[in-house]
């Protein structure tokens, strides 16, 4: 089996035509120019030129149309080629009304089922079951409000005492109403985890806005407490941003809680994804809310990525997903993984990037051994272009991605193509020395 190295376009990009990749090239180039996936956006609402443009060029790179034999033919072919796992995600923006809550809590749930028949009819037994997890967007679920409301209360119990056992235990006295509120919505995200947790599939909530995020940490701490029992694969990862200043200390503590309480602790690691609606609350409230910088924010998850993988390393209930395009990250995550003795296929740890994204990551580290995993959007064009350009402007981390797979393409295209040109020097010379025969 080859080591990790992403640089090896020749083993990287072996599947794809040159013709392929200088396409993707080009797309790559247009999406580095500041502002176009703005421009992009605007272009598609005003011009049905513009819209099938996107339709046919940006859509089929990062995304899925929501048929089935397109899902299931990605992930085959992801699995067999390059043994590479699947995430589909059905794509489900946050609900204001009861209806769309449930049609979106059924939506969810054939998705898990549809991931199952994939599983069970998946050729590749031997390296498990190609879809592992699901996303789970809480407000597509949960009325936004509600968690809101949570939020505030807990951030108000929060600065007269740190203990989470005294804070719940607070809300529940104190704002009984409340709690019956969430505790309704609860019930059909629980409903979503005993489906998954019965086809062996895992949930992993979504971080969103801070002003909601602790509310979403306490649902996720009540569905790992029944959900995540130890020795079980986890069916609940909570997702945390880490461009927030306080997510340090916040992982710590759910890490104890689960470690005192007797529960896997299964967590998701990622940069962050509203950069720009934080940066105006922290504009309009006066209050810190993020790192001040990138690099803080990049110092921030490699530290957190370091301390996760020395508790696994040290037999800790803890299971975790990396999702990074960051290739310094990744590697330095693969290294401690071989500095601490961790196996590429650890049950416990797994990396993850978007499809379109980061290919030389995901391959490299499929051919490697790692569990690595590519989670792609689908669903109707109108549903997947404003998840993808919203998650375009906002993060950094996909920008350089994509610059740097740009470069290893160029790389990758003058192999082939001076290999072509000597090919046919050697050629040309023997027929010039043998003559025509």
């Amino acid at each position: 089996m080859p080591r990790f190295n992403p640089f090896n376009t020749a083993r990287v990009y072996r599947h794809e035509s040159s013709l392929k990749l200088l396409a993707v090239s080009g797309l790559y180039k247009i999406f580095s120019y500041n502002g176009v996936a703005s421009t992009v956006t605007s272009m598609m609402t005003s011009s049905s030129l513009a819209r099938y443009a996107a339709e046919i060029t940006v859509l089929p790179q990062f995304c899925l149309r929501a048929t089935a034999d397109s899902i299931k033919s990605l992930a085959f072919g992801l699995k067999a080629k390059y043994s590479i796992r699947s995430i589909p995600d059905p794509i489900s923006e946050e609900a204001s009304t009861l209806a769309d809550r449930k049609f979106n809590l059924k939506e969810k749930i054939q998705c898990i089922a549809f991931a199952a028949k994939i599983n069970n009819k998946s050729k590749c037994k031997r390296q498990g079951n190609t879809v592992m997890f699901v996303p789970l967007k809480i407000t597509s679920i949960v009325c936004p409000e509600t968690l809101e409301k949570v939020t505030t209360v807990l951030n108000k119990l929060s600065d007269q005492s740190s203990d989470i056992d005294i804070l719940e235990t607070r809300l529940e006295k104190e704002y009984p109403d409340l709690m019956s509120d969430i505790e309704y919505d609860i019930q059909y995200v629980m409903k979503i985890c005993r489906v998954a947790k019965k086809a062996n599939i895992s949930i992993v909530i979504d971080a969103e806005q801070s002003n909601r995020q602790p509310a979403i940490e306490f649902i996720g701490r009540q569905l790992a407490r029944q959900m995540n029992t130890l020795g079980d694969t986890p069916t609940v990862y909570q997702t945390y941003q880490m461009y927030l200043v306080k997510n340090m200390d916040v992982i710590i503590r759910e890490m104890e809680i689960a470690e005192k309480e007797g529960y896997v602790y299964a967590v998701s690691l990622v940069r962050g994804a509203y950069r720009t609606l934080e940066r105006e609350r922290e504009r309009k409230y006066g209050i810190r809310i993020l790192h001040r910088c990138k690099d803080n924010t990049d110092d921030a998850y490699d530290d957190m990525v370091m301390t996760l993988l020395e508790r696994i390393a040290n037999r800790g209930r803890i299971s975790v997903i990396l999702a990074t395009h960051n290739t310094e990250s990744v590697t330095r995550a693969v290294s401690t993984m071989e500095r601490l003795g961790i196996s590429t296929d650890h049950p416990g740890v797994h990396l993850a990037q978007l499809k379109g994204i980061a290919d030389h990551l995901t391959v490299s580290l499929g051919e490697a051994g790692y569990n690595v995993h590519k989670q792609y959007a689908f669903g109707s064009f109108d549903d997947v272009m404003p998840f993808l350009i919203r998650r375009l402007n906002e993060n950094k981390d996909v920008y350089g991605a994509m610059q740097l797979d740009r470069q290893l393409i160029a790389t990758e295209l003058q192999r082939r193509f001076s290999a072509t040109e000597n090919a046919q020097k050697e050629k040309y010379s023997y027929y010039g020395e043998q003559g025509w025969r």
